[in-house]
């Protein structure tokens, strides 16, 4: 009788030793399982240092010996106009923004636009803007040429306008205060023209 419960644990046996066997020939892969042989990985979260000292509005110190300091240097922003009249018996008009820039600022100019408007037979040739620096009880201004001015008509007035994207540096001083200038000229020298000039930019301390 012992016979057949022999036979039934040595089939059992082999059934096991093929499914092992089949699993050493074909593992397969199932949901979660990693590659064969598993890779090393090395994950590491390390914050950099950071020393000095970071000058933020609220007073922010971080600890160190090495000071820095991040501030804005802009002021403001900029926006001034000048006008002028030319003089009879001139063909040639200097003016310039009385939007102030104090001593210890610089503006730095971005954009400059002028525009003039005169009598029909008014053309408005050369136009040059000028920036200024101090210069003992004084100040030296330095003249840019600008692009042609376009002149058209409109209604009984003859106009004249241009504007340019640029980059330049007026300091404020003592002496004064004003803006940049402007310098224009026109093809006669009587009648009635008046310009206006507009800058824009804006402002840094220089102390």
């Amino acid at each position: 009788m012992s016979r057949p419960w022999k036979a039934v644990k040595t089939a059992a046996a082999a059934i096991g030793c093929l499914a092992v066997a089949g699993l050493l020939v074909n593992p397969g892969v199932s949901q979660g399982d990693g590659p064969n042989p598993p890779l090393s990985v090395s994950i590491a979260n390390t914050p950099l240092p950071v020393t000095g000292t970071v000058s933020v509005p609220g007073g922010i110190n971080v600890n160190g010996t090495v000071p820095v300091s991040v501030t804005d240097p802009a002021v403001r922003l900029y926006r001034g106009t000048g006008v002028g009249t030319f003089d009879t018996g001139s063909n040639g008009l200097e003016f310039r923004v009385t939007d102030p820039v104090e001593p210890g600022e610089r503006l730095v100019v971005e954009y400059v636009s002028l525009n003039c408007e005169g009598d029909p037979e008014h053309q408005f040739q050369i136009a040059s803007v000028g920036v200024s620096e101090p210069h003992g009880a004084g100040r030296d201004t330095y003249w840019f040429e600008l692009p042609a001015v376009t002149n058209f008509l409109s209604g009984e007035q003859a106009h004249g306008t241009v504007g340019q994207h640029l980059r330049l540096y007026h300091d404020g001083s003592a002496y004064s205060t004003e803006g940049p200038a402007f310098l224009v000229y026109r093809n006669q020298t009587s009648g009635e023209t008046r310009c206006i000039g507009g800058v824009s930019g804006y402002i840094v301390n220089l102390e």
